[in-house]
C-alpha cells in the first residue's frame, strides 16, 4: 500500500513537470504594426473569373512606407505584416475576415491564397467575408455567399452563380518555421474622382499549439517529488534491516 501511493505521488509530480502543448494565438488587425510597398497599382487589376490571377508582389525592399488603409480613385497598394511560428508547430488553424473597398486579394509568402475581384456594391454584406482554414486542413466559408473554390464550383460567377470570393485556396504546407509573410493587396475601382476606398476592416486570427517543452518545475511539484524521494528512500531502508 505505501509503495504505491508512493509511486502515485511521484508520478503527479513528473505530470506537473513535464511539458504540455501550449495553444498560442497570433492577432492581426488594422492596429498591427503593417508596412506598405511604395509599389502603386494605376491600371488594370485582376480581371478573369474562376480563379483569377492576382499581380505579381512587389519586391520585399519596397514595403518602407507608414501603413496608410486608404485608396485613391482607381489605385492599388500592397500592405504587409510579419509573423512568427516555432519549431514544431500544429493544429495551425487561420482565420480572416476583410473587407476592402473595392478588390482584394490576400498573399501568404508569396503565394495567392484569396481573391475577390467583383465590384458589385453588395459583394461583401453581413456576415462580413471571413473563412477559415481549419486545423484539419478543411476550409469554412463564412461570407456571403460563399468561395469560389473551383473552376466548377457553383459559387463561381461564371457558373451562374452569386457574389463572394472568387477564389481561396490555402492550406496548412504554406506556413513555415520562423518568418512568415502575410500580404493584403486593396484596389479601389470606383468612378467617382476623390472619394477614396479603404481597407475598411480586418480581423486574422492564427491559431497553433506551440511544441512540447520542460517547463520549471512548480513549488507543488517539486514539493510532491520531494515527498516522494523520501519515500522511496525509506522503504528501501525498510527492506535493507
Amino acid at each position: 500500500m505505501t509503495s504505491r501511493l508512493i509511486g502515485a505521488i511521484a508520478m503527479v509530480a513528473l505530470t506537473f513537470m513535464a511539458g504540455r502543448a501550449q495553444a498560442t494565438t497570433i492577432s492581426i488587425d488594422l492596429t498591427s504594426s503593417f508596412s506598405e510597398s511604395t509599389t502603386v497599382l494605376t491600371t488594370g487589376f485582376f480581371g478573369g473569373l474562376n480563379g483569377p490571377a492576382a499581380p505579381a508582389l512587389p519586391a520585399d525592399a519596397t514595403f518602407t512606407n507608414p501603413f496608410v488603409r486608404t485608396l485613391l480613385d482607381r489605385t492599388g497598394k500592397f500592405w504587409r505584416i510579419n509573423f512568427n511560428l516555432p519549431s514544431g508547430f500544429s493544429n495551425l488553424t487561420f482565420l480572416t475576415d476583410i473587407v476592402v473597398n473595392d478588390e482584394v486579394a490576400l498573399y501568404l509568402n508569396d503565394q495567392v491564397i484569396a481573391v475577390q475581384d467583383d465590384t458589385t456594391a453588395a459583394n461583401f454584406s453581413e456576415p462580413t467575408p471571413e473563412f477559415i482554414l481549419n486545423a484539419d486542413g478543411t476550409l469554412t466559408d463564412n461570407s456571403n455567399p460563399g468561395p469560389c473554390l473551383s473552376s466548377s464550383s457553383p459559387n463561381c460567377l461564371g457558373n451562374g452563380g452569386p457574389i463572394g470570393w472568387d477564389f481561396i485556396n490555402i492550406n496548412q504546407s504554406l506556413f513555415q518555421v520562423g518568418a512568415n509573410e502575410f500580404t493584403i493587396l486593396g484596389f479601389d475601382t470606383c468612378c467617382q474622382s476623390g472619394i477614396a476606398g479603404s481597407l475598411a476592416f480586418l480581423n486574422t486570427q492564427i491559431t497553433f499549439d506551440e511544441p512540447n517543452t520542460r517547463e520549471i518545475p512548480a513549488p507543488p511539484a517539486l514539493a510532491l517529488l520531494a515527498i516522494g524521494l523520501i519515500g522511496l528512500g525509506t522503504l528501501r531502508r525498510r527492506r535493507t534491516f
